[in-house]
């Protein structure tokens, strides 16, 4: 009877320790996404240009939709790359 009452109590420390992680997660991604940005005009355009180069110099070559998720990173304050081992 002791383990399970002991199991219930780690179980719930690791609820409030992980409510508390992730409030601090959203308070802190409110707080980033509510200051302002200025956008630099063409900035897609040099973004390219910028991975061209990359490409060139690594001998590698992205497909679109890889430098449309390098673009959005860079000219978003938040950015979340989802995807398996070997798709991004």
């Amino acid at each position: 009877m002791k383990k399970k009452k002991s199991n219930r109590l780690t179980l719930k420390s690791l609820k409030t320790v992980s409510f508390f992680a992730e409030e601090g997660i959203h308070n802190h991604l409110i707080r980033i996404l509510e200051k302002k940005r200025k956008l630099i005009q063409h900035e897609t355009e040099i973004i390219q240009e910028h991975i061209a180069t990359v490409e060139e110099e690594l001998g590698i070559q992205y497909d679109a939709i890889q430098k449309q998720a390098i673009c959005d990173a860079i000219q978003n304050k938040v950015f979340i790359l989802t995807g398996g081992p070997g798709t991004g």
